[in-house]
């Protein structure tokens, strides 16, 4: 009875240890050190601070390749404090970015930031159309090299 016993630990033992050590090998570990080695991508981050667009900030942003714009926000925040945000997070849906640069949504006269990705810098004197904007939330956008992102504080109408 005591050999079946050992016999039986010893096989889970040895069935544990083989599990263990092939899902180390099958499932990859992904760090943040990992991240860091990863191609990185220059983008362009823009700010209009107003509808009529008569103040703006840019600023070019270097993270690893795939970084959310979140992040990248997050990023920038920290490099320029005219880039600070607050953000309110959604479950399932991620964060809304409800104030950017001393500015906050204005519900009373449908003034939200609304974010576009370009194909040229953005032109003052040529705004985007709203085909610009970007068609997820700042967590489901995730940077390429030479990306352009406009975040705009805009007059919305809703149809």
């Amino acid at each position: 009875m005591q050999v079946l016993c050992m016999h039986v630990k010893m096989k889970s033992f040895l069935l544990i240890f083989f599990v263990v050590t092939l899902f180390q090998f099958v499932v990859p570990t992904y760090t943040a050190a990992d991240k860091a080695e990863e191609p990185s991508a220059t983008i362009s981050y823009t700010l209009w601070l107003n509808p009529d667009i008569t103040k703006q900030e840019s600023l070019n942003i270097t993270a690893p390749n795939g970084t959310s714009f979140y992040e990248v926000m997050q990023l920038a925040a920290s490099l320029n404090p005219n880039f600070a945000f607050q953000a309110r997070e959604y479950p399932g849906m991620g964060h809304y970015i409800f104030k950017l640069a001393g500015q906050e949504e204005d519900l009373v006269n449908n003034i939200y930031w609304m974010i576009f990705k370009l194909t040229d810098l953005p032109d003052p004197t040529n705004p985007p159309s709203d085909d610009f904007l970007t068609p997820v939330g700042v967590d489901s956008i995730f940077i390429n090299d030479k990306d352009i992102y406009l975040f705009w504080y805009k007059y919305v109408i809703f149809e």
